[in-house]
């Protein structure tokens, strides 16, 4: 090997000058080699340059030895690397760099003057005391070659002790990582970063090689901080795979606070990343992927498997106060999600705050979360779109006693219209409120809109015996009886089949009052219950119905042409205490035992419904219908018992006289042959009224004569 200065075993090397500039003759393959050596520097500011060679080599060669520096001066750059062309600026193999104790802080350890560094199974330990100087800092690119990039062909096996500080940094450097492996970084400190980036408008981690088996000690990897960047510009993460990444952040994106941009956007593409874990401190803002910034972000045909603790995490940051800067949007496309978990206690591995949020044609999959949501956490404040996506098995719980909110998604929503259509929700489950979705608003406002379209909700249950709400969704927030963060929402052409909860198997509606500021609406459309239940014991209210499909206390409910069907004990309740009646029209209810229970201060109209062997229980002990119902061209067929009960406990406390009209109704095919019974029981306390009503096929033996009809008469 031809060299300029060729150390070997066993040999010390020193230099005591103020500054030594060692220059390259071309047909020397590495300015300086020091293999198995103690190389010290002492009040020196080294400079090594024209570099030329193969990519084995670099200006530097240091293999299996100790660099140590020990200045009395305040050299910022002790040692300097420089390249003049595209050949390796420093080898570094099997190093330890020292720096004596009687050494003041330094600005930076080595600077990169080229465009590659080499670092493989080398240590940095305690180099310098200041927390924030770089171990690397790479800068003054020679434009004359065009724009070369920073690269690295390997980092492997590298420890840092320093705290607080980064490994290498570039200011204004443009970097291509293409072919780089980084494996085996150990920090010993935390919040340090590997790489930190600041103002690249150049930055592309295409087609790295792997990077895996690091722990950064809660510390970051890949660190990039907005400043002085174009005003338009995508930085590129494609094509990589990153696993088995221990306590570490492996991307945060940051901005300073003067920084300024009109169209940044972020792209993930075609990554893995595999059995990655964050376990996040309860004071912290950060995750594997830490999103701290107002750009665009896009994760695009991803697969996210087996990783724990904050996963993507898109939060707000407040510079200067009091402004704050979130994301703008966030889209997910084409990922998958499996094997998630999150074991700290609030919110869950996906947590976004952003403008608006775009989620299509992505797998969820076997995710568990503690708190808000199995997988997703949304906080949107202008629209968010979830299409096409599948969540199977995903689960939120919380053992240490605290509520669990979402068993695959928790939505706190402030825009305007937002929807999630042609989804699929399966066995998603949560502790308390909302088996699949949990959905509350930022504000109570009018305009506040989530449609839920074409979806469906397969086996979702909530866990708790006795305090639980809504075995597929829940919507609004129970802060003791006061109405707050609710909003409007619309079920359309979604099936709902084998939910449970203890309140509402399939859906449940916190409570909403008419006004600006109290104000929910809600609208079940073309939807489909299929054997669906409430359960648990509710001490006094243990003979009380809650809603095997729907248990709803919202200002205005519409539910309209749904299917209802193998249900029993309740398969609608309805608590409202405000005069705006609820409106039940042209839906059909089929194998279903009392359809309703009913708590309302207003009258209830329940029109053109079918009424398939499902019969009818309104008794004024449970149900308060004091303000009265209607039956309306409705149909009653197929039964086998009877068709209405009304008031049907003789000797029960009515304490008063509810009207019941039933009009244009028709009643058919009772086939009841083993014991006396009626199509109609009306008890002492009900006042009937009944117009233009048909009775066919009745076949049976009537109960005291009245086999269509049977009145009770009043008690004394």
């Amino acid at each position: 090997m031809l060299c300029f200065l060729f150390l070997t075993l066993s040999t010390s090397f020193s230099i005591h000058e103020k500054e030594v500039k060692l220059s390259k003759t071309n047909n020397a393959k590495s300015l300086l080699i020091i293999e198995k050596s103690s190389f010290t520097n002492t009040n020196s500011h080294l400079l090594y340059e024209k570099c030329t060679g193969n990519p084995a080599t670099g200006a530097i060669d240091a293999i299996d030895c100790i660099l140590e520096i020990d200045t009395s001066t305040f050299a910022f750059y002790p040692i300097v690397f420089k390249s003049t062309n595209n050949d390796i600026a420093g080898y570094l193999k099997w190093c330890t760099f020292l720096k004596s104790s009687t050494v003041p802080d330094l600005e930076t350890f080595v600077t990169v003057i080229g465009n590659r560094l080499d670092l493989i199974d080398c240590r940095l330990n305690d180099i310098y005391k200041n927390k924030g100087s770089p171990a690397f800092i790479f800068k003054d690119l020679n434009t004359k070659l065009g724009v070369p990039k920073l690269q690295f062909a390997s980092c492997k096996n590298v420890v840092f002790d320093q705290p607080s500080s980064s490994f290498i940094e570039l200011t204004n450097y443009p970097v291509d990582l293409a072919g780089c492996v980084i494996n085996n970084i150990v920090f010993n400190n935390k919040d340090s970063s590997f790489i930190k980036f600041r103002g690249i408008n150049s930055l592309q981690f295409n087609d790295m090689g792997n990077v895996s088996n690091n722990n950064l000690n809660n510390g970051i990897l890949f660190h990039i901080t907005l400043e002085n960047v174009d005003s338009e510009y995508q930085y590129e993460v494609n094509n990589a795979n990153y696993q088995n990444n221990l306590n570490t952040q492996i991307f945060k994106f940051d901005f300073t606070p003067t920084y300024y941009a009109t169209s940044i956007t972020i792209k993930f593409s075609n990554c893995k990343f595999t059995e990655n874990s964050y376990i996040q401190d309860s004071s912290d803002q950060a995750a594997i992927i830490n999103l701290c910034t107002d750009s665009s972000v896009i994760f695009e045909d991803c697969i996210f498997e087996k990783n724990n603790g904050y996963l993507i995490y898109s939060h707000f940051i407040v510079v200067p106060s009091p402004v704050i800067k979130y994301a703008k949007d966030i889209s997910i496309i084409g990922c998958n999600f499996t094997g998630t978990t999150f074991e700290q206690r609030k919110n869950t591995s996906l947590t976004l705050f952003a403008e608006s949020v775009t989620i299509k044609g992505s797998n969820f999959n076997d995710n568990k979360g503690k708190r808000n949501g199995g997988i997703l956490c949304l906080l949107t404040l202008a629209e968010f779109i979830i299409e096409n996506c599948h969540f199977n098995k995903n689960t939120c719980t919380n053992s240490d006693g605290e509520q669990s909110f979402g068993g695959a998604i928790y939505i706190t929503y402030g825009g305007v219209d937002s929807k999630i259509k042609n989804c699929n929700f399966t066995d998603c489950q949560t502790g308390h409120f909302g088996g699949a979705i949990y959905a509350t608003y930022l504000s109570n406002d009018k305009q506040r809109l989530i449609t839920i379209e074409e979806c469906n909700f397969v086996s979702c249950k909530t866990l708790v015996e006795k305090e639980s709400f809504g075995g597929a969704i829940t919507c609004g927030k129970d802060t003791h009886l006061k109405e707050i963060n609710d909003g409007d929402m619309i079920l359309k052409l979604c099936t709902f089949t084998k939910c449970e909860s203890a309140r509402g198997g399939a859906i449940f509606f916190f409570n909403g009052h008419e006004g600006s500021v109290y104000d929910e609406e809600k609208y079940i459309v073309e939807c489909t219950f299929d054997n669906c239940k409430f359960f648990g014991s509710f001490g006094d209210y243990d003979n009380q119905d809650f809603g095997a499909a729907i248990y709803s206390q919202t200002y205005i409910l519409h539910i309209n042409q749904s299917h209802f069907k193998n249900m029993k004990d309740g398969i609608i309740y309805i608590l409202m205490d405000e005069g705006h009646p609820p409106i039940i029209h042209d839906c059909t209810f089929e194998s279903c035992e009392n359809p309703f229970n009913l708590d309302l201060d207003s009258h209830v109209n329940i029109t053109n419904c079918h009424f398939l062997n499902s019969p009818i229980v309104l008794n004024s002990d449970i149900d308060d219908i004091r303000y009265g119902l209607s039956f309306y061209d409705c149909e009653f067929k197929d039964t086998s018992s009877y068709f209405i009960r009304l008031g049907y406990d003789p000797y029960s406390l009515e304490f008063y006289i509810f009207p019941c009209s039933i009009t244009k109704c028709t009643f058919s095919n009772f086939q009841l042959q083993s014991a006396p019974t009626y199509c109609i029981y009306v008890g002492s306390h009900v006042q009937l009224t009944l117009i233009d009503c048909e009775f066919q096929d009745l076949a049976g033996k009537s109960y005291q004569g009245g086999l269509a009809l049977y009145i009770e008469k009043k008690r004394k």
